[in-house]
């Protein structure tokens, strides 16, 4: 379900994911201090490129920017898994 928010079509979409992608990944090289000017829809598909590419803690810990507030809960939510993943396999680790 999209949320009643209309998807790009196909060409585009893949243009969009692309931008994304560039954006992000230049972030994670050298951070600038300017949140993207994207749309709605576009944020939604920056939370779904950032958990393809596996990028959304080391996003959570190297933006200097904060983009909107379910940007930032995405970022922290997905930070918490994975401190929860790292602590659950220690104990599993620990347990040997």
């Amino acid at each position: 379900m999209n949320g009643g928010i209309e998807l790009p079509l196909h060409e585009p979409l893949q243009a969009t994911l692309r931008k994304i992608t560039e954006r992000l990944a230049a972030e994670l090289a050298k951070p600038s201090l300017v949140a993207p000017d994207w749309s709605p829809i576009e944020w939604q598909l920056a939370r779904a490129v950032a958990v393809i590419h596996c990028v959304s803690p080391l996003l959570s810990g190297s933006l200097r920017w904060e983009g909107p507030a379910h940007w930032r809960d995405f970022l922290a939510g997905q930070k918490a898994q994975v401190t929860d993943r790292h602590r659950r396999i220690q104990e599993l680790l620990d347990q040997r």
